[in-house]
């Protein structure tokens, strides 16, 4: 948001008018305040999707856009480099980088700052504003965000470290976007339902998130639908019962003429190691019962690479999963099966854990190219 009055420094500096950055300096109050946050699940008066709206109050950074704050350009871009795609109002990459250097107010700078930190925390967002009330340095700033904690989350964390970069006081970006990205684990959508939404999303299908968990409801009324993770509320207790038993689904997608990975079931790590020289190098490790990637190690192709991704199989308390594991290779395959009952790792090799439909019709396509095969995905 440019507004009228605003004095333009195409260079982002200061120092060839020291009144200019005198008005800065001699500010009393330059905290940036939320007076308050809520979120908006619905549609709104910002878009259809929901969003976070929060009131913000930039107090005597009224008077200093961001061409008055020495610096400021230059360490945000340091922090947040990923802030050269928005393209802002003018359209283009590195629009907002642009209004930047001209002179913008904290509030826009806040909106942006927030969407890129969901970008780096792994849940990308595309939508902000930032309107101005009537009240003097009061702002109203919205984002797009699908699950409020994340969001309330990625805004604390965008305060600060804007508030660092106006105060020029350090900031460890890295570890804000590690803590962000545990928040997302723990609270984003899987990767399963994420799909679903996303592919509803693009047909102008509208999606509420009924629970914490992955309880979605498709449209309103009548027309609703339901799923749970990859499961809709027309799925069958025994399609639900196949596709919890990884060898059965390998088999009866086998039968259909579906290439699979070649897959055995290991009761150690030499087992294991065993198993995938057997099967052919690379492999993939992961536990059993793991899901969203987790504890997963990609293109293992030694034994070296098996012993690490020993540890990664633990539990977080360190004790080992306490189920059988399953052995399969990163490459499309003749199926190879077994079975065992006790697995003191539990530790998986291979990728076909969970197959959806277009990346089994696909699946020819990618051949034996080692970069393509990576493609198979693990839910």
């Amino acid at each position: 948001m440019i507004r009228a009055g605003c004095v333009v420094l195409p260079s982002g500096d200061t120092s060839s008018n020291p009144e200019m950055a005198d008005v800065f300096q001699t500010m009393t109050n330059r905290n940036l305040q939320v007076l308050r946050v809520r979120y908006l699940d619905g549609p709104n008066i910002w878009t259809y999707r929901p969003v976070i709206e929060a009131w913000v109050d930039i107090h005597d950074l009224e008077d200093a856009p961001s061409n008055l704050i020495p610096g400021l350009y230059e360490r945000l871009i340091a922090w947040l480099p990923g802030l050269i795609e928005h393209r802002c109002g003018i359209g283009e990459r590195g629009g907002f980088l642009e209004r930047l250097s001209e002179g913008t107010w904290a509030a826009h700078i806040l909106e942006h700052v927030v969407i890129e930190l969901h970008g780096m925390a792994g849940v990308p967002e595309g939508f902000g504003k930032a309107r101005m009330t009537p009240e003097r340095g009061i702002y109203k700033v919205a984002f797009r965000s699908r699950t409020e904690v994340i969001g309330r989350a990625c805004l604390d964390v965008g305060l600060a470290l804007l508030q660092a970069a106006i105060d020029d006081t350090p900031f460890d970006v890295a570890a804000a976007v590690a803590g962000l990205r545990m928040e997302v684990d723990k609270r984003a959508l899987g990767p399963s339902t994420a799909c679903i939404v996303d592919a509803a999303y693009a047909r102008r299908i509208p999606s509420v998130r009924l629970t914490g968990g992955n309880l979605i409801q498709m449209g309103y009324g009548v027309c609703q639908r339901r799923i749970w993770t990859a499961e809709t509320d027309r799925t069958s207790a025994i399609a639900e019962g196949i596709a919890s038993d990884k060898d059965l689904t390998k088999r009866l997608i086998s039968a259909c003429g579906i290439p699979v990975p070649a897959g055995e079931i290991a009761d150690s790590a030499a087992a294991a190691w065993a198993v995938a020289e057997d099967i052919g190098l690379p492999v993939v490790v992961k536990p059993t019962d793991g899901n969203h990637g987790r504890r997963m190690s990609v293109a293992l192709v030694s034994e070296r690479g098996r012993r690490s991704c020993r540890n990664r199989c633990r539990r977080p308390s360190g004790a080992w999963n306490p189920v059988a594991a399953a052995v399969g290779s990163a490459r499309p395959a003749t199926q190879i099966v077994a079975s065992a009952t006790t697995c003191s790792q539990a530790c998986q090799l291979g990728k076909a854990c969970a197959w959806s439909w277009p990346m089994i019709r696909n699946n020819a396509a990618w051949g034996h190219s080692p970069r393509n095969s990576r493609k198979v995905s693990t839910v």
